[in-house]
């Protein structure tokens, strides 16, 4: 049989199992793949077959055969996983899966199979396959519908809340999903939005879900609300100026005076006489009306408005909105009642992203522009109260009018974000504290304002973020101080919250500070003198009540003296002068156990090396270079050298050895100084009793 006859056969094959023939089809199928067994498609329809029949032990090896001579054929893989999932070898299914995905990337029964095998796998890495299938599957349109729920849980599990959010929201429009509302409130929860999640809550409350911890749950968001109700009337101050009133919105049945809607639907007379008599009221009044105060229109305005009822979708959005009273009084006078909680909690609420196009249509325009109002000017004028309530949620908007919601205040936040780029900026030349810092965050309530901004304002966080995550990072090249930049940095945590690259970037960081504290509070000393304790930190000297920081310690001194060799007793002294006074002398004598006490001792200098030298070093060498004359034990010390004594024959005189004469060195606890030229100066300095002689010590070094 040749090449041609088997194509034949496998094309006879494929004609009979789709007319249900399918014994004739195996018949077929086994003739094609005898006389052709290297043909792929020949073994690819005998498989099918033998699937029909149910008979997935034969089907095994064919597909077997099938994926052997066509390795790049997705479906083969995929039929074969099948089958070995149906034999209960979840492994080798899995694998067939992956191998089906490696042969089409895009082969989407697979991907759904291998997505639900994962299912039970709760390894972070099968939970990652699992989320990153699922998300392909939606982004290619091919995720069925109840698999919606699982890929939001995921989504909410692995820190992805807003979209999560999306993936309830679509899920409850499209299946009867008790649960789902119940998850969906708390993913609004998470993202700050209490009044949708209390709506979401009540929904499930609504349909029947029952669990243990929903009335809990939903009580306390309500009393989130509440509180944050009554916060709000504490500050009468109305966002809107009376003249911004109905900039966006006129309700037609308000502008009618109706006491309710129906009293007007088909009923062309009652309604016509109604417009006559706001006609009249506007003639009358000059434009004003009587029962809303802060409207003034003309009679060409208000025809077109009530012109608007003649469209019946037009008319019930219209009505929608005036048997709401909350979300009218937001749209026509900026109120924010609609925010904060429900007026009738005996009927179901209304979850935005239910509400029909024609309603969203007419509505979501003028909400996305009367929000933005709002927001900006709560923002401007710092009132974080209403700004916190203002994104509670409860946006009657499409998603293509969401963005124009926040226009308005992201070009306040963005100017008030502005001093702090700019404070990032001027670090690369000085020195900016965390004080400076905070003030700066302070103008405009900008720091309390971060907090509640969600993550529609990722440019706000990434600059602000960004800036102080800059602010530390300068902070620490400049002063080496990791504590305070540790401190600026967790400024910008508020952002990194709602930035996950963001938030990588500082935690790095606050390890890294972390660390470096660690290693610099392991280099701290500190010991018990008398009945309190000395120590010698980052933030300088302590003894007591007593305190010096490291800017205010002019002057060192420490030794060690045996004072009595039976028993071994040995006096310690470390002593630090403070600028204005307020010395700290550690002096302690000990008995026996000598080895400890030098060990502690050393501690202490090494700490005051590391702390405080390099601070009175400075001052030290800072004196001297602008011309004062510093004494030093016997010395006097200037911008010339040192001034000591000289012994003649008979006669001791003073005498000022330059400094590049000038000798310099530790010996038994002493700095002994000499001079290079004068073999008959020279001066022996105590390290315990003289301030500063192991500070003139390293100075004199230095000059060399």
């Amino acid at each position: 049989m040749d090449e041609v006859e088997v194509k034949e056969f496998t094309q006879r094959a494929s004609q009979l199992r789709s007319e249900g023939r399918l014994e004739e089809s195996m018949l077929a199928a086994r003739h094609a793949t005898t006389h052709g067994p290297e043909d792929a498609n020949a073994w690819w329809q005998l498989a099918l077959t033998l699937r029909r029949l149910d008979d997935d032990g034969r089907a095994l090896s064919a597909l077997e055969r099938v994926t052997e001579l066509a390795p790049h054929f997705a479906a083969g893989w995929y039929e074969l996983g099948l089958v070995y999932e149906a034999f209960g070898q979840l492994d080798d299914a899995i694998a067939k899966y992956e191998m089906a995905l490696t042969a089409d990337s895009e082969h989407a029964p697979s991907m759904r199979m291998l997505a639900r095998a994962l299912k039970d796998d709760k390894s972070a890495s099968a939970t990652q396959r699992r989320l990153e299938l699922l998300r392909a599957l939606w982004d290619a349109k091919e995720l069925p519908d109840n698999a919606l729920f699982d890929f939001a849980y995921l989504l909410a599990d692995q820190g992805e809340p807003a979209h999560a959010a999306r993936m309830y929201e679509t899920y409850t429009c499209r299946l009867d999903g008790k649960a789902a509302y119940f998850n969906l409130a708390l993913t609004y929860k998470k993202l700050g939005r209490d009044a949708d999640a209390l709506d979401a809550f009540d929904m499930a409350l609504f349909i029947g879900f029952e669990d243990d911890n929903l009335p809990r749950l939903s009580n306390d968001v309500h009393g989130k609300l509440r509180a944050l109700a009554d916060k709000i009337a504490r500050n009468p101050e109305p966002l809107l100026a009376e003249d911004e009133w109905y900039q966006h919105y006129v309700n037609p049945f308000a502008l009618l005076d109706a006491d309710t809607v129906e009293d007007l639907r088909n009923q062309p007379k009652a309604l016509q006489k109604a417009r006559q008599a706001v006609l009249r009221e506007i003639e009358l009044e000059d434009g004003h009306l009587a029962w809303m105060p802060g409207l003034v229109l003309d009679k060409s305005t208000a025809l077109s408005r009530l012109d608007e009822l003649n469209d019946p979708d037009v008319w019930d959005a219209h009505q929608v909105v005036f048997e709401d009273k909350a979300l009218c009084s937001f749209l026509s006078r900026g109120e924010l009642d609609h925010f904060l909680g429900r007026a009738d909690p005996s009927v179901p609420p209304v979850m935005p992203y239910q509400l029909d196009e024609t309603t969203l249509r007419v509505l979501g325009p003028v909400f996305a522009a009367q929000y933005n109002r709002v927001l900006t000017r709560a923002i401007e004028k710092g009132n974080v109260d209403a700004v916190e309530c203002l994104f509670k949620g409860r946006r009657w908007v499409a998603p293509e009018h969401a963005e124009h919601c926040f226009e308005g205040a992201r070009r306040v936040l963005e100017r008030l974000a502005a001093p702090l780029v700019t404070l990032d900026d001027a670090a690369d030349g000085r020195t900016v504290g965390l004080d400076e810092i905070q003030r700066v965050l302070a103008a405009g309530s900008l720091s309390s304002l971060l907090p509640h901004l969600p993550m529609e304002f990722h440019a706000t966080h990434n600059a602000v973020g960004g800036a102080l995550r800059g602010l530390a990072v300068s902070h620490f090249g400049r002063e080496h101080d990791a504590p305070q930049a540790l401190e600026i940095l967790k400024l910008a945590k508020v952002c990194a919250n709602k930035l996950p690259a963001l938030a990588h970037l500082v935690d790095a960081d606050e390890k890294t500070l972390n660390d470096m504290i660690a290693e610099e509070r392991s280099k701290e000393a500190s010991i018990t003198v008398g009945r309190a304790r000395l120590q010698v930190t980052r933030a300088g000297v302590s003894h007591g009540d007593s305190q010096l920081s490291p800017g205010s310690i002019v002057g060192v001194r420490w030794g060690m003296t045996k004072t009595s060799n039976a028993p071994p007793t040995m006096r310690y002294t470390i002593c630090f002068q403070g600028r204005n006074g307020g010395d700290i002398l550690g002096i302690w004598t000990k008995v026996g156990n000598l080895d400890e006490q030098r060990s502690q001792w050393s501690k202490l200098i090494d700490a005051a090396f590391h702390f405080v030298m390099a601070s009175v070093l400075g001052w030290f060498a800072e004196q001297i270079e602008h011309g004062h004359q510093m004494r030093v034990g016997s010395v006097d010390v200037d911008r010339d050298g040192v001034t000591m004594d000289e012994k003649g024959w008979i006669f001791t005189s003073r005498t000022t050895v330059p400094w590049h004469q000038l000798t310099s060195q530790l010996v038994n606890g002493s700095l002994v100084l000499g001079s290079l030229s004068k073999p008959k100066a020279s001066a022996d300095l105590p390290l315990e009793t003289t301030w500063n002689a192991v500070v003139l010590h390293l100075y004199a070094s230095k000059k060399e």
